[in-house]
């Protein structure tokens, strides 16, 4: 007979050390559960009071949900589907809208927390049932305060928009992308940084949008006034600027200003045709030698025109400036025709480029023409003020011109 009563106490022994490991094993595993369990612990969502009220009448069948909650972010997904959801920071309300008699399960997820499954029963069509969703322990976190100007701006924050005008959040700590934006408006971007148990407050206040701005005239060249400013020679277009009433100011050279009190806004064509009136004023001549006469300004040239009588002799012909009070004064480089053999019948011409600090304002221009042998007042040259844009003309009697005009003025200095 074979005796295995050794080989029984070795099993023994053996099994008796298998059984110590394997308590060890299980108190490893239920150490290492507990500090998992306590580092991703579980929401708390508790039951309230039924409330009564409909948030979307305009749904059929449907039963709302209502979800109070400190936690600003919440990710809430349904074994069924919503029929519509909404988020109401400064309530703390998430609001869900359900298919009404019909049994719901909500899965709710938190950084930091696990999931938490939520079984709704059945919600009679209209009524309506509310939890609250919060940390098991208290939950430390900063205040985040946005003040927009104007007060229905929208704000949203890391993109998501949460209400208009002024809202609070309690946000974990941390750096938040913030935007306030309306339309016509410029839109606002920054970043606020929260930190714990501290209230972070934004007072912001957001510009109306620029708008192209496009000024044109019958002048090409004028030059172009905005607030004060000079921006450009007409045409100009698309120059952006801030909305609300402006003074456009177009001006050139021999010609009245054009201003204008503008009215730019988003929602209007903001083009402005200015039409410049020719200041310049043509007065008939004295003289009974000149005929035709005709002035007119293109750019910044002055052209005055004219023809003579029909003698055929030496005329002396000036262009004479006359200032608001009739008096004459001294333009520098006009020039007219001094002992010149002029035929009758052919036309005549002076051109001047009109300085842009010369001001035509009220004057007016004479031809004048006088012949061989004719006594008559002629105008002397003087010098020219450019600076004061007037100069003073001497006026002389004079004697009968010799034959070649030599001795007498060349026409405006």
């Amino acid at each position: 007979m074979i005796n295995l009563f050794p080989f029984c106490t070795k099993l023994h022994v053996s099994t008796k050390k298998l059984k110590r490991v394997l308590v060890v094993l299980v108190m490893i595993w239920i150490v290492t559960s507990s500090l998992a369990y306590a580092q991703q612990q579980h929401l708390v969502v508790q039951d309230t009071v039924t409330s009564t009220f409909v948030i979307h009448p305009d749904l059929p069948e449907a039963a709302t949900v209502v979800l109070y909650s400190p936690l600003s972010n919440l990710v809430i997904n349904s074994s069924i589907g919503f029929l519509d959801t909404s988020f109401h920071p400064q309530k703390g309300e998430y609001i869900l809208s359900l298919r009404s008699n019909t049994a719901h399960m909500l899965t709710i997820e938190y950084p930091g927390f696990n999931a938490y499954e939520l079984r709704i029963p059945p919600i009679d069509d209209g009524s309506a049932r509310s939890y609250v969703v919060r940390p098991p322990s208290p939950f430390v976190k900063g205040m985040l305060v946005v003040e927009a100007m104007p007060a229905d701006a929208r704000i949203q924050v890391q993109g998501i928009e949460i209400g208009k005008g002024s809202v609070q959040l309690a946000l974990c700590p941390g750096m938040y992308p913030v935007r306030i934006s309306k339309e016509g408006y410029e839109p606002l971007e920054f970043s606020a940084e929260i930190s714990l148990n501290e209230s972070n407050v934004q007072r912001r206040a957001i510009s109306l949008a620029k708008q192209p701005l496009t000024i044109t005239s019958n002048v090409e060249g004028a030059r172009v006034f905005f607030q004060g400013q000079e921006i450009g020679v007409a045409p100009v277009t698309d120059f952006q600027v801030d909305q609300g009433l402006a003074e456009i100011r177009v001006e050139s050279p021999g010609y009245s200003s054009f201003v204008q009190m503008v009215d730019i806004r988003n929602d209007r064509n903001n083009v402005v045709d200015a039409h410049l009136e020719t200041q310049i004023q043509l007065l008939p001549s004295p003289s009974i030698y000149v005929q035709n006469e005709s002035a007119s300004i293109e750019g910044n040239i002055l052209q005055i025109t004219y023809d003579l009588a029909s003698e055929k002799k030496k005329y002396f012909v000036d262009v004479v400036f006359l200032g608001p009070d009739n008096q004459p004064i001294e333009v520098a480089g006009v020039r007219g025709d001094f002992g010149k053999k002029i035929v009758h019948g052919r036309g005549r011409a002076v051109f001047w480029p009109i300085p842009q600090n010369f001001s035509m304002e009220g004057v007016k221009v004479q031809v004048e023409a006088r012949t061989k042998g004719h006594m008559g007042w002629y105008i002397l040259g003087g010098g020219l003020g450019i600076g004061s844009g007037v100069a003073i003309a001497v006026l002389a009697g004079g004697n009968d011109r010799p034959e070649g005009g030599g001795g007498g003025p060349g026409g405006r200095p």
